[in-house]
């Protein structure tokens, strides 16, 4: 600890001058604990130094307390200054709630333009429920399937004028086979009858190609009830005969009779050795 050096007489003057030990301090610009370890070296009675105490209210609990005059004290104690701090807190809280309930008020509820659900709009030009709901809509319009067919359009010609092997399916041998493919697989394999898997004829790909009687069985399972897939059913269909194949299409349904539909159509077809 620095040892400060205090002028003495200066010092007794001050305390006979009546000034309190905090005056003094700033007089001197001096730290009131340094003072008073001079006062007890230099053997100086405080008589002068007396600390000026005064009532105070507080500000939460309204007691009476004392303190001292310099140190502005506001409340008795650190609870009651933090239950007033509780306090503002929740008041700045309501305040900004009702500020922003006074807003969402001018804005009107709205209905989502896709699913046709009413929700409360954030903002004016708000017209969705949810980010779903908008990523749904906005890829269901014509202009926007038409901008993502031209796009892709283009991407598939720049690759294919740059030599790019991998476009399209070349192979399809990696992809697992729907459960009811996997029954067909299993039914023809047990009956040792030769097959070949996911042939490519063309662009399209046949389920089970009998290549030697160029027969090509097609298994249809839930995804083939659709008007879309339907279409691109009947268009595979006609380039496959076209192209000398005779399709067969076995649609899949649940009743435990689609091995009775397979032996039928192996006895149709003659593959049966």
């Amino acid at each position: 600890m620095k040892n400060i050096s205090i002028d003495k007489e200066k010092l007794i003057d001050l305390i006979e001058s009546g000034l309190t030990i905090f005056e003094i301090s700033k007089e001197m610009t001096i730290s009131i604990a340094t003072i008073r370890r001079r006062m007890i070296e230099y053997k100086l009675k405080p008589k002068s130094i007396e600390f000026k105490y005064i009532e105070i209210e507080c500000y939460e609990c309204h007691k009476k307390f004392r303190s001292l005059k310099t140190n502005n004290r506001k409340f008795c104690s650190n609870n009651c200054s933090l239950n007033n701090n509780k306090k503002i807190l929740q008041e700045k809280r309501i305040e900004t709630n009702q500020k922003i309930s006074k807003k969402l008020k001018k804005i009107n509820n709205g209905v989502c333009l896709n699913c046709q659900s009413e929700f409360v709009k954030r903002r004016k030009n708000h017209v969705y429920c949810c980010r779903k709901c908008q990523s749904t809509h906005l890829s269901n319009k014509p202009e926007t399937k038409k901008r993502i067919s031209e796009f892709f359009s283009k991407l598939t010609k720049k690759r294919h004028d740059d030599g790019d092997i991998s476009i399209g399916w070349r192979s399809r041998d990696k992809i697992s086979l729907s459960y009811p493919e996997k029954l067909t697989f299993d039914f023809l394999n047990n009956k040792n009858i030769k097959f070949e898997r996911e042939l490519k004829v063309g662009k399209y790909f046949i389920d089970f190609a009998f290549h030697n009687k160029k027969i090509a069985l097609e298994i249809d399972g839930r995804t083939h009830e659709d008007s879309e897939v339907i279409e691109k059913d009947k268009r595979k269909t006609k380039f496959l005969k076209l192209n000398g194949w005779n399709v067969y299409r076995i649609k899949w349904i649940n009743d435990n009779k689609h091995f009775d539909r397979l032996n039928a159509f192996i006895v149709q077809c003659g593959l049966e050795q």
